[in-house]
């Protein structure tokens, strides 16, 4: 309570000083006096008042324009770098948990407070198997994209992972996408043949001077799954390159 309190003081008392700034300092207020002084002309109480709220109005406009270009300054920018994944290779074998490691990158000039990342590697079942060729991208559609992302929600829904700060400008942070369970046989085998692709899809949330913000995230791994230089390609759909405010 306390520090609302603190809070609603330092906004009155910024509107104050623009108030002083537009009204009392200012040109209109350099008019009137010269018209009582060589006029002998003053303003009547009806005008006099809504001069004077009006010059309060724009001092609240003026106060709430520098606070959100202030908090605007110390955005954040938590993102999944996706530019230099690692995992052992092969990524699908028999008997080992698919997982890949991931940068997080903290790009802006502000600390980022609370953040919390959830990445998962969710298989994908093809209704065919999937061809390389050189002049298509990966087989991935926003539908499909939309069914892994909310599968993802489903199955984080009620864990929590670990939350720690992000300094600015820190590009070392590493988090680990991994699925649920160890391959079979036969999965290796839809994996390389194409029968079955694997996405990276998650979320990270973080605080910072402006609130709270979400951001998704979705990545394809690019097939054949046999290469030992793979990349991730960027999802059509379910990705957010900008943030969103959650609050």
């Amino acid at each position: 309570m306390s520090e609302i309190v603190n809070q609603f003081g330092e906004w009155l008392l910024s509107v104050v000083e623009h108030y002083d700034i537009i009204i009392a300092s200012g040109l209109v207020a350099l008019l009137i006096d010269w018209a009582d002084r060589f006029w002998e002309w003053k303003m009547p109480n009806k005008w006099y008042v809504r001069f004077v709220a009006l010059g309060f109005f724009f001092a609240m406009f003026a106060s709430w324009r520098q606070e959100h270009l202030q908090a605007h300054e110390k955005l954040t920018y938590l993102e999944i770098d996706a530019h230099a994944p690692v995992s052992r290779v092969p990524i699908f074998k028999e008997g080992e948990v698919p997982a890949i490691n991931l940068g997080v990158a903290n790009r802006g000039d502000y600390i980022a407070l609370d953040g919390e990342v959830t990445v998962r590697l969710e298989p994908y079942k093809l209704d065919k198997p999937w061809v390389v060729d050189e002049m298509s991208g990966p087989p991935t559609t926003e539908a499909m994209e939309k069914e892994v992302f909310q599968k993802l929600k489903a199955d984080t829904k009620n864990e929590s992972g670990s939350k720690k700060s992000y300094l600015p400008k820190n590009y070392g942070a590493w988090t680990k996408a991994s699925m649920y369970k160890r391959l079979t046989k036969q999965e290796e085998e839809d994996f390389v043949g194409g029968k079955q692709i694997a996405y990276a899809v998650g979320f990270a949330k973080w605080k910072d001077a402006a609130g709270t913000h979400e951001q998704k995230f979705c990545y394809i791994i690019v097939p054949p799954a046999t290469q030992l230089n793979w990349s991730l390609s960027v999802c059509n759909s379910q990705n957010d390159f900008l943030m969103v405010a959650v609050d």
